[in-house]
């Protein structure tokens, strides 16, 4: 009997052609639950740290370019493809870690995997090409078609895709158990908060499933994608690569996109190609911030005397944010010691509150002035009255609103000189502070993509700087604290009339 003929991958190819050839390798592959084929060495290595990863949500970081939805196509079809597998008997690859294998194996039901995108529009241009091009490589068993707005397979497994600009369109992606997520470039989905933890989140609690979260950093800072990405980061869960890392990048398409964007150092470049959160000072109301933020986020020590103040920004579908603090008259510091963050509440509840905090700080001691910026008739709901029926002297009045860009800039002087110190524990207005921007025309503060508030706390610290007292000297004549005590060369020495006062009237005071 004689030995089977052997061919050569050049005979092979004289015998069926090039592109029959690779079409049986790619079918091979496939039906090997192996479609790694179709990744970049970056892509792979990206691949390898979620396999090798123990948290449930991973999150990738990468510039512009690299390809994060062709990584996360392939993911969510080898999801499918093992469990179409498994239901033959085929257990996963060895190269796939446990936790996938026992999601994949856990049950032969179809897979369900969800994803979600910024746009529909970006599911049309930037996913359905992938998964067209996916779908060509397939085998008939293993081929998926386009089904109102899903990737079917012949047994009913299933990727269902949507965009997400808004809850309405963002609860589409509710449904039963899910294998696998995907928020896909979640920096630019607005409600990415509401997509992880309420839509996809609990789908994936029984199957023990996990989420992918790629994307290119955010514009803005405070956008729900950076914090997850620092969650991640700090339990090794994320990667990160720069476009350059990219294999398909070539040094002319780099140089080009360098230029594009304004140069390598400009905020463009070290977001979009370095993929790095950065706050563009070009576009932040208090630019100052960020330098000075070491030295103004403190506790700082309350001196003997204070006259304290509330004042704050009343909000309705947006936050009510007040701060308490006072002017320190001998450092000269503008001193927020606590804020009241609250929403939807009524003049009522806002009231109660402040109350409450205040006599926690300060106890008995009379506040000197309480402003807000809100109506007449809310500020006459909230007026306080003593058991007399007399009117509360330091009950509410309005803030100051003229000339709004005279009071940013009076914040951005006090900031920048350092003449302000914010309890750490005021986190709402650290971080408006620290993200809070102009919109595009410059007249007002923007409103965060997805985010429920107007960085009503930045509105907060500028009402608070701009109304504070700092005329009033808190402290007792005979203690000779002067206007000029933190500022002048006789620091502390009484003045001729404080002098004179004492010779004249020894028994004053004690």
């Amino acid at each position: 009997m004689s030995a089977a003929p052997t061919h050569s991958i050049d005979d092979l190819e004289r015998l069926h052609g090039r592109a029959e050839l690779r079409r049986a390798a790619r079918w091979a592959m496939w039906r090997a639950g192996d479609l790694r084929y179709l990744l970049h060495v970056g892509q792979l290595a990206a691949l390898a740290a979620f396999f090798a990863s123990t948290v449930r949500r991973f999150v990738l970081c990468t510039g512009r370019r690299w390809g994060k939805s062709r990584l996360m196509v392939v993911v969510c079809c080898l999801m499918v493809v093992h469990r179409i597998l498994w239901r033959q008997g085929i257990e996963p690859p060895t190269w796939c870690p446990e936790w996938w294998r026992a999601i994949v194996m856990r049950t032969t039901d179809p897979a369900r995997v969800v994803y979600a995108a910024p746009t529909a529009g970006m599911v049309a241009e930037f996913i359905e090409p992938h998964m067209l091009h996916l779908a060509s490589h397939a085998p008939p068993e293993l081929r998926p078609s386009q089904k109102d707005g899903s990737w079917v397979w012949p047994d009913g497994d299933r990727i269902v895709i949507k965009g997400c600009e808004d809850r309405k369109k963002a609860d589409r992606l509710r449904g039963a158990e899910a294998d696998l997520g995907v928020a896909d470039e979640g920096g630019f989905i607005p409600i990415l908060g509401y997509v992880v933890r309420s839509i996809m989140g609990p789908q994936l609690w029984e199957t023990r499933g996990r989420m992918l979260l790629p994307s290119t950093p955010p514009e803005s800072p405070d956008h729900p994608f950076v914090e997850l990405l620092a969650e991640a980061e700090a339990a090794g869960g994320s990667y990160r690569a720069r476009t350059a890392d990219a294999p398909h990048i070539t040094a002319e398409m780099l140089a080009d996109a360098i230029e594009d964007a304004g140069g390598v150092d400009s905020i463009a470049w070290q977001r979009e190609g370095e993929a790095r959160v950065l706050v563009d000072p070009s576009h932040v109301v208090v630019p100052e911030w960020a330098a000075a933020e070491p030295v103004i986020v403190a506790e700082h020590k309350r001196p003997r005397h204070i006259a304290p103040c509330v004042i704050g920004d009343l909000g309705y579908e947006d936050l009510t944010v007040i701060a308490f603090g006072y002017y320190d008259f001998t450092a000269d510091l503008d001193v927020i010691e606590a804020e009241l963050v609250l929403r939807r509440a009524t003049s009522a509840q806002i009231d109660a509150e402040c109350q409450r905090i205040e006599a926690e700080l300060w106890g008995k001691l009379p506040v000197s002035r309480r402003r807000i910026d809100a109506t007449p008739i809310t500020r006459a709901d909230m007026a306080r009255f003593g058991s007399d029926g007399s009117k509360d002297t330091a009950s509410w009045t309005a803030v100051r609103k003229d000339d709004k860009s005279a009071s940013i800039n009076q914040l951005r002087i006090r900031v920048k000189r350092q003449r302000l110190r914010v309890d750490p524990a005021c986190a709402t207005i650290i971080a408006h502070a620290r993200y809070g921007r102009w919109n595009k025309r410059r007249t007002d503060l923007e409103r965060p993509d997805g985010a429920e508030h107007h960085y009503d706390g930045l509105d907060a610290l500028r009402y608070f700087v701009r109304d504070l007292d700092r005329h009033t000297n808190p402290y007792p004549r005979l203690e000779g604290v002067t206007a000029d005590h933190h500022v002048g060369p006789n620091a502390g020495r009484p003045d001729e009339a404080q002098v004179l006062d004492r010779l004249l009237f020894p028994k004053r005071g004690r």
